[in-house]
């Protein structure tokens, strides 16, 4: 049986991991609409180089990713996904 303190702190993981994961999706839209909205500039830009809307979407992924692991690590409590 968990202590109170130790389901505040499980609950707190979730919720700050859970704060990430929204921002993670908000990266992710933001990140769609710029390129979205400047699709025909694309043409100024050589193939080799990486648009900061391209940027934003990226770290948007990475982000939700390493959050969803660590809301379901810290809900089920298993290290290793909260460790990711």
């Amino acid at each position: 049986m968990l202590s109170r303190r130790s389901r505040l702190v499980k609950y707190l993981l979730f919720l700050f991991n859970l704060v990430f994961v929204i921002t993670g999706i908000v990266l992710i839209s933001i990140g769609a609409s710029v390129l979205a909205a400047y699709k025909q500039y694309d043409v100024f830009l050589e193939p080799r180089f990486v648009t900061s809307a391209e940027l934003i979407v990226a770290v948007g992924v990475i982000v939700l990713i390493v959050a969803f692991f660590g809301c379901c690590g810290a809900i089920k409590e298993n290290y290793c996904m909260t460790m990711t």
